[in-house]
């Protein structure tokens, strides 16, 4: 793939996040929604009030008794962590993930995308030579089948 395909395909594919929900309220849960709509800001739509009631609320929630895991978390840098690192380059001794490839690591994968889930924890990473770096960032479906996890 050129790179113009390249980068066109993964502004086409990263661009679908919009997801229609449809709510509906009774007498009083409109009477409360206008009230919370007039306290957050007057002239506010009601998306961008539902917005700005979500992002308080996620942000006053925290979970019960969870623990830490080394790794887990929302870090604010894209820096993964030596230990977390080394974990995940001990588990193909330095080599690429993918099957039958031998040579050495080029880059360290988040295999579940860091802009979604702000985690090094090392079972979300995977050490891969350039090439397959690539070819799973492209998403080419001949070798999809073929990576480790």
């Amino acid at each position: 793939m050129s790179k113009g395909a390249v980068e066109q395909f993964v502004k086409d594919e990263r661009g679908k996040t919009d997801e229609v929900v449809k709510i509906e309220l009774d007498l009083e849960m409109q009477f409360l929604f206008h009230q919370l709509k007039k306290k957050l800001g007057n002239g506010l739509s009601n998306k961008e009030t539902l917005r700005k009631l979500l992002r308080q609320l996620t942000e006053n929630i925290k979970e019960p008794n969870s623990k830490k895991i080394p790794g887990d978390g929302n870090y604010k840098s894209r820096y993964i962590p030596i230990n977390n690192k080394r974990m995940a380059l001990q588990q193909t001794s330095g080599k690429c993930s993918f099957e039958r490839c031998t040579k050495p690591h080029d880059h360290i994968h988040h295999i579940s995308p860091y802009s979604e889930s702000k985690n090094h924890h090392p079972k979300n990473l995977m050490p891969l030579c350039k090439e397959h770096h690539e070819l799973v960032h492209n998403k080419d479906p001949l070798y999809l089948k073929y990576r480790l996890r």
